[in-house]
């Protein structure tokens, strides 16, 4: 285990699982977690899996997209002031929860010299968008939604 999370102000964190098993194999032995590997893949730790539609991880973090395909992770929320809709954005968990860095081309109101735009997911088949002219674009390609993520969508103009 290792100390995850750590708030700033009070130096408290969460325990968190490092995976076990090889780096071609990557296990985690607690249920409804994956394991994520950090940007150097010098940590390869057991996050707890989610929905994005839900938005169900503990205080301080949100639910985002893991590079590990098909699958959702708590990660902390690094948005602070910023990372509201519509905000540009460099990361994905530089938005507030229930949004996510992604590309600015899916928004007018978004500046499209941006890396990228903080933009709301959303359920298949809700009339929910934000945006002018967006529409809950499908998350996954029809067919590759893993279970209870098939209603996974982005706010998005379609292009």
């Amino acid at each position: 285990y290792m100390c995850w999370n750590i708030e700033q102000e009070t130096g408290f964190g969460t325990c968190v699982a490092q995976c076990s098993g090889t780096w071609g194999e990557p296990m985690c032995s607690e249920p409804w977690t994956t394991c994520v590997f950090s940007s150097l893949a010098v940590l390869a730790l057991c996050l707890p899996t989610c929905s994005p539609l839900l938005q169900m991880c503990e205080v301080g973090e949100m639910c985002l997209p893991s590079q590990v395909p098909n699958s959702f992770v708590c990660v902390p929320d690094a948005s602070g002031d910023e990372g509201q809709l519509f905000d540009p954005c460099e990361y994905a968990n530089a938005c507030d929860p229930g949004l996510v860095c992604t590309n600015p081309e899916l928004a007018v109101e978004c500046d499209p010299m941006a890396p990228g735009c903080c933009l709301p997911f959303c359920e298949i088949g809700s009339d929910g968008c934000p945006g002018a002219g967006q529409e809950c674009l499908p998350w996954y390609m029809p067919g590759e939604a893993p279970p209870m993520l098939e209603n996974v969508g982005i706010c998005g103009v379609p292009q």
